[in-house]
């Protein structure tokens, strides 16, 4: 998850911090205001995702996003490192894996090679290897047959470490894959790989997320230095967001002492391993949560050394568990279903999708839903391109015995005024002749012959009576005309429109306005309706009100 901290990682345990001495003269006493005890900071700029957690000979290392330079986020991302003995009392070290004047170094994971396949260490002394997102933030080229990396690219590195961590060599044919090689993967998207050591198939697996494209993606590779793509999964479930930081482990279930193996983690520790288990494939995503901004997400399922296999994937088109009360399947028309319906809804029924003129109709389940983009018949005679029908549609009653009901509703923000009803308009009075900008001879008649004072691009232009040229349809206009400043084709109109001197006698005067939000006056792209008393703005209003 990349949401900037400044002074801690709320994911990790208890980690009480041990200054180290080389920072003393950088470093405050620990002791600030709003210094975090129980979580570990550096000593001072920021940080954010905890990287390659592994434990090597004694000491647990953490490492994780650091910009040693700043307390924002910048292109100088590198991987901060510190060491603890009991997971309490944290050591900070110095920058394990800096940027470079090409690339930073995003999130990732390490490893302890201690069979040595990789050949960067000996048997003796296996090396800790780090598998890590670079993002190309200059141009450079791929050594291993010179092709060149566009900035913008996100590919996966290596470093390793003989010394216990404390100093890190990045592999000479680094990256170890190149996203350009496979047209599948978005480039600019392909970070943040987890590698774990797989026994059964005795190689290294990793997950990788094509973050962009909602898919993890799993290589293996016998060596952490040449990868061999098996298999991808997803997308599934939340998609609201990027995919990114991706984990796959193995969790026990339902197993008894009597079907327990020994098992040696890459540490030389060992450990009871229940015979039954599952795989659990996490997923992070950014956006996406349910309460705004970074989330994630879990799949559990089965993992054969190739291929993910999740149980827990939500079918879209089937309901959350719960008690329905009304859905609008197994009818084509509203009656068929028990709903009552009035004017525009009278002997229409559920639609499968988009209507004639609609955009794109989406996120509903089932088969059908309620549309209400119904085509009707213009006063003068045109059918509307949609949205103009009115009605009502009202189901069969029902009795409320749960304490929540969920209604999924889409389409525009239009929400209920209790101070209106679906009764006719009350009546008023126009301001002026012709404020109703009704054309006498449709297609024909100005705007200057109904009275207005035209200037600019809409001088002697005919009263429009819906979409001009090559413009999107317009709709919820009333009666025939409307003041429309499509002209020539284009958005690039100016100009003003000024009506014949009224006087106002009501306490309310009601404007019907459509169109952008450009409020007036801006920056002299206002489209707006001005009130003017002696020549003087008091009052503007366009489609945001």
């Amino acid at each position: 998850m990349k949401v900037p901290v400044l002074l801690g990682i709320a994911a990790l345990t208890t980690a009480l911090v041990q200054p180290h001495p080389a920072l003393a003269q950088a470093q405050a006493t620990y002791q600030e205001p709003y210094r975090p005890q129980y979580h570990y900071t550096p000593a001072k700029n920021w940080m954010n995702d905890p990287n390659g957690l592994v434990d090597y000979k004694g000491e647990h290392h953490m490492f994780y996003q650091y910009n040693p330079f700043g307390t924002t986020w910048a292109p100088t991302i590198s991987w901060g490192h510190a060491v603890s003995t009991d997971w309490v009392h944290w050591k900070e070290l110095p920058v394990a894996i800096p940027a470079t004047s090409t690339i930073g170094i995003f999130s990732g994971s390490a490893v302890v090679d201690k069979n040595n396949s990789s050949g960067f260490g000996t048997p003796g002394n296996p090396p800790l290897v780090a598998i890590y997102c670079v993002a190309y933030f200059a141009a450079s080229t791929d050594p291993k047959d010179g092709s060149v990396i566009p900035a913008g690219t996100q590919a996966e590195d290596i470093a390793f470490s003989t010394d216990r961590g404390r100093t890190w060599t990045p592999y000479a044919n680094n990256p170890v894959i190149n996203p350009l090689k496979d047209p599948s993967i978005d480039p600019a998207n392909f970070r943040d790989p987890k590698v774990f050591w797989y026994d059964p198939g005795q190689e290294w697996i990793m997950a990788v997320a094509l973050s962009s494209q909602h898919i993890i993606r799993f290589y293996s590779s016998t060596d952490l230095k040449n990868w061999t793509k098996l298999s991808d999964f997803g997308p599934a479930n939340a998609v609201g967001g990027v995919w990114e930081c991706p984990d796959l482990f193995q969790l026990p279930v339902g197993g008894g002492s009597d079907h327990e193996e020994n098992v040696q983690s890459e540490d030389g520790d060992e450990w009871k391993k229940p015979a039954n288990s599952k795989w659990v494939l996490v997923v992070n995503l950014n956006p996406g949560s349910v309460a705004g901004g970074s989330g994630a997400q879990y799949f559990i399922g089965n993992f054969d050394g190739k291929q993910f296999t999740a149980e827990d994937i939500i079918d879209p088109t089937i309901p959350p568990p719960g008690t329905l009360f009304q859905d609008f399947e197994g009818s084509t028309t509203f009656a068929g279903l028990g709903w009552t319906a009035t004017g525009d809804f009278v002997g229409k029924g559920p639609a499968t999708g988009n209507l004639p003129g609609q955009g794109g109709v989406s996120g509903f389940l089932g088969k059908q839903l309620l549309n209400t983009f119904f085509q009707v018949l213009l006063p003068n005679g045109t059918l509307s391109g949609g949205d103009f029908s009115e009605g009502t549609i009202t189901s069969p009653t029902f009795t409320v015995n749960k304490k929540y009901i969920n209604l999924l509703v889409g389409g525009g923000n239009h929400p209920h005024d209790p101070t209106t009803s679906d009764a006719p308009q009350p009546p008023g009075v126009l301001l002026f002749p012709h404020a109703d900008i009704e054309p006498t001879v449709p297609g024909t008649t100005t705007y200057e012959q109904l009275g207005f004072t035209a200037t600019g691009g809409l001088v002697n232009q005919p009263v429009a009576t819906g979409a001009i040229g090559g413009q999107q349809p317009v709709s919820g206009f009333e009666g025939v005309g409307l003041i429309n400043t499509f002209t020539n084709g284009s958005d690039q109109a100016q100009g003003t429109l000024t009506s014949p001197a009224f006087t106002i006698t009501h306490r309310y005067i009601n404007f019907l306005i459509g169109g952008g939000n450009h409020p007036y006056p801006g920056n002299n792209d206002g489209t707006a309706v001005v009130l003017l008393v002696n020549g003087k703005a008091v009052d503007s209003k366009n489609r945001s009100g």
